[in-house]
């Protein structure tokens, strides 16, 4: 038996060429890759996809129409401006902003101011036009942290110019809007 099993592997082996073995090679590499990275992963989809069969839908509670009337419209603007802050806070956040700039790397050039009132609205707008000198990734950080620190501050205008001379510098160029609570008087 060992004997005739040893002649077919030998007349076996002696039909394969090198090609054969290349395929044999790329099959066994695919079925590897199959094993290793797609049934893991198809595994993890499977359990994922249980997880979010097994929440329930947040219920949709509608309020009934006597609720709705005696709790009237609601007020989305009241309740936005309630959550800014106060109009007299601004001086502070100025400083803040130019603290900000400081340690960041930032040369703050001009900044001009303008308050603007939102008509129908109890909230204030202060426009800042601001001219930033740097490099690009402290002016990025800069931004990206006064954008952090700010919960009540919007970019509206953003226009970056580079130097030809080869440097590192950019000027930008910002338009920044900062949101307070406003009570007319």
């Amino acid at each position: 038996m060992l004997h005739v099993v040893s002649w077919r592997g030998n007349w076996v082996w002696g039909r394969i060429g090198p090609h054969h073995l290349v395929i044999a090679g790329l099959l066994t590499l695919w079925v590897s890759l199959i094993l290793a990275i797609d049934y893991p992963l198809l595994r993890e989809t499977r359990q994922l996809a249980k997880q979010l069969a097994s929440v329930p839908e947040p219920g949709r509670e509608r309020p009934s129409t006597a609720k709705a009337a005696q709790a009237g419209p609601r007020q989305i603007a009241k309740e936005y401006a309630a959550t800014l802050p106060a109009f007299d806070a601004y001086p502070g956040q100025l400083r803040a902003l130019n603290l900000l700039a400081d340690q960041h790397g930032v040369v703050v050039a001009r900044v001009d101011y303008r308050y603007e009132p939102l008509t129908g609205l109890p909230i204030q707008r202060l426009v800042l036009r601001m001219d930033a000198q740097g490099q690009d990734l402290p002016l990025r950080s800069f931004l990206q942290a006064m954008l952090n620190a700010f919960p009540n501050l919007s970019i509206a205008r953003l226009a970056y110019a580079k130097a030809t001379d080869g440097s590192l510098k950019v000027d930008q160029a910002l338009e920044i809007h900062l949101y307070y609570r406003w009570q007319a008087e």
